[in-house]
């Protein structure tokens, strides 16, 4: 068994074009890492990626990525979950996720002060960030296009499910797509379960660019 493995959500036709070309490119750096990937339309995904694809049929929210996750966590040690605007420069770095720690470590870790949109404003998403203060008073959010995680039970993933479903009501959308506060609720979650927030600067995380920073997707909030 393979110690780490990639995982990805790809729903609707934008992001499994997206998943397709980030596929091809770790099949040309790496022809033998697992993948796992959560999709609506798995007749879409190229082949030749040889995904392992769970069919997820129920509405998208960016929440949905811990699906992926747990499959792959229930077969490998360590997840790297990426969304599908990420390109790999190389792959240099990837046999040190051989050796990862327990815990998430996000590529960066924001507090309330650095959310909002692009004016600083977080109105747009007040009522959440108030429920979960009620939480926790000072809440972080994990940059989530990209993070590792290893963990020894699904307590987490538990967890993250649970805030899921009690925030659905009061989550903002972001690009018309629900459940856009999920670096809140990773944060959460792996509190709420003693799961450590590892915060360095490996490596690893320069051998990848998130082209939604690049574009109209990156410009409107940090979330």
């Amino acid at each position: 068994m393979s110690k780490w493995a990639f995982t990805f959500l790809a729903m609707g036709d934008e992001h499994i074009r997206e998943f397709n070309l980030v596929g091809e490119r770790i099949r040309e750096l790496d022809r033998d890492v697992p993948i796992w990937l959560g999709t609506d339309s798995p007749e879409k995904i190229n082949p030749n990626i040889r995904a392992n694809i769970i069919t997820i049929q129920e509405e998208f929210n960016y929440n949905l990525k811990r699906i992926p996750i747990a499959e792959g966590l229930k077969h490998h040690d360590t997840i790297w979950y990426c969304d599908t605007d990420i390109h790999f420069r190389n792959s240099r770095e990837w046999h040190t996720l051989n050796e990862t720690e327990i815990g998430i470590e996000p590529v960066a870790i924001f507090n309330e002060a650095q959310l909002g949109d692009d004016k600083g404003s977080t109105e747009y998403m007040r009522e959440y960030i108030e429920w979960v203060k009620g939480q926790y008073p000072n809440p972080k959010l994990l940059l989530e296009y990209s993070f590792i995680v290893k963990t020894d039970n699904d307590k987490w993933i538990k967890e993250w499910e649970r805030m899921d479903s009690e925030t659905r009501g009061i989550q903002h959308q972001q690009y018309g797509l629900k459940g856009a506060s999920e670096g809140l609720i990773l944060w959460m979650s792996a509190m709420g379960v003693g799961l450590p927030v590892i915060q360095t600067q490996s490596p690893i995380w320069n051998t990848i660019v998130h082209s939604g920073q690049e574009r109209h997707k990156g410009n409107r909030t940090l979330i």
